[in-house]
């Protein structure tokens, strides 16, 4: 045992040690940060005015802000704080959370005094299965599972629902706006149908005692259930969101059918309330028709709504007040998979290509496409972009499988792709456990809602 323990002491010792060497040496290297570049394509001179910012932090506690000429990797400036200062976060808006039990496996633990009541009122979704899942209970023998496989269709005809909502300001003068009472009016409105041919495998396990300790909910295809995912955009004081993927045909109780939705608001002695238990279609749209995005305008004048019917893309700009379509645009690609919003243009992109639409005077107007490179795809969840009317910059980062800093970079000029480029930093360099491991493995990471940023000067 005392063996035992001197061993588990020298590991601690061993291991507390290689943090505290990295912590000193990144802490001593706090001002000495450089970037090094690799052209793989073109010249890097298309990148002159062209600046990427980007932060890290190591274990919270380190903070470095970088701001990267791109074509002079040497002068980058490096910004060191000792102490993480708080995320640069995103401005507070609207969020909405729509589920129903999830598909594959779902496995809920009772522990200590938990029973089904206190599982159905915490996740509101399985509420109406309540009776059912106390039905195979008593069925279940002390210390030991119990299954029963059945239709869904012959117990509910909708998907039970749980809905979680955020907003920015006080929803309600007055009455129940609890999550459970809630999830009730959604499901109410939105009355999902049941496939008749879905079918769940409900466990119960108990313990010698008798008690209650595991409530698993098995489909019988990781795909059966359907699964509301929702797109929100905030403008002045509504709230707008739809559905996307196939919502449309999970729509065909829902009062107006599928569409943009949005909860009634009401003005009291001047100030904006949302009644959130008050929905309606504000905007309908065909059967068959997939929402690829919806968002506002960076101005917020205007609802950008990006579908695609059939091979088919469309942007339709939106006015909030009357929802009037401004303006409809078709995208000369069916398979998009992501979007930005900026003041002055909007980018579309699928895994083979990318569209710029280009803003002035309130209009969008196509500017052009070119092949989407596949290493700024891989990236695309912090993938950035900037405009300056003549050369389009695109940047995502170099792994984005770990976090770390570093980046990636492409300009194209009228569809053509003048430069690529890859960044790698000292930091990276440094946090490595293994200093010949070709890829970061150690804790310096890209600060979560700063990771990467670029701007033409």
């Amino acid at each position: 045992m005392k063996k035992a323990f001197v061993l588990f002491a020298l590991c601690l010792v061993l291991v507390l040690g290689a943090v505290s060497i990295a912590f000193f040496h990144l802490h001593q290297d706090r001002n000495q940060v450089t970037v090094t570049a690799e052209t793989l394509a073109g010249d890097p001179a298309q990148a002159a005015g062209l600046t990427a910012k980007q932060s890290a932090q190591y274990n919270g506690r380190l903070r470095w802000d970088l701001t990267i000429p791109l074509d002079r990797p040497q002068d980058t400036v490096s910004d060191f704080s000792p102490r993480q200062p708080p995320a640069e976060g995103i401005p507070m808006g609207p969020s909405i959370y729509m589920s129903v039990p999830g598909p594959g496996n779902s496995i809920y633990s009772l522990p200590g005094s938990y029973s089904l009541e206190s599982v159905t009122k915490s996740n509101p979704e399985l509420a109406p299965l309540l009776p059912l899942f106390q039905e195979i209970a008593q069925q279940t023998p002390d210390g030991q599972t119990h299954s029963e496989t059945i239709t869904l269709r012959d117990y509910l005809d909708v998907y039970p629902l749980a809905v979680d909502i955020t907003v920015p300001y006080p929803t309600c003068r007055n009455g129940n706006y609890s999550m459970g009472y809630l999830s009730k009016v959604w499901q109410d409105f939105f009355a999902f149908p049941i496939p008749a041919d879905e079918r769940w495998t409900i466990s119960i396990q108990k313990d010698n005692q008798g008690d209650i300790r595991e409530l698993t909910l098995e489909k019988d295809s990781l795909y059966a259930t359907y699964t509301p995912t929702l797109f929100t955009a905030y403008l002045g004081d509504r709230l707008f969101f739809t559905l996307n993927g196939n919502s449309s045909g999970a729509c065909v109780n829902t009062p107006g059918g599928f569409g943009i939705y949005s909860p009634a608001l009401v003005w009291l002695d001047g100030d904006p309330y949302l009644e959130l238990d008050v929905l309606s279609n504000v905007f309908p749209l065909p059967q068959g028709t997939v929402v690829l995005d919806l968002s506002a305008s960076r101005d917020g004048q205007n609802l950008l709504l990006t579908t695609r019917l059939g091979d088919v893309c469309t942007l339709r700009v939106i006015d909030p007040e009357t929802m009037a379509v401004e303006q409809s645009l078709t995208i000369p690609d069916r398979d998009l998979t992501g979007s930005i919003v900026e003041e002055d243009f909007l980018l579309f992109w699928s895994d083979a290509q990318l569209h710029l639409y280009s803003l002035g005077n309130g209009i969008y107007t196509y500017a052009f496409s070119a092949p989407m490179e596949e290493s700024l795809v891989l990236g695309d969840d912090y993938l950035a972009a900037a405009w300056n009317g003549e050369k389009l910059a695109l940047a995502a980062p170099a792994d984005p499988t770990t976090y770390a800093p570093g980046l990636e970079a492409a300009v194209y000029t009228q569809g053509t792709l003048v430069y690529q480029g890859i960044y790698e930093t000292s930091l990276t360099d440094n946090a490595r456990d293994d200093p010949d491991s070709p890829r970061p493995t150690g804790t310096v990471r890209m600060v979560n809602g700063a990771e990467l940023a670029l701007a033409w000067t």
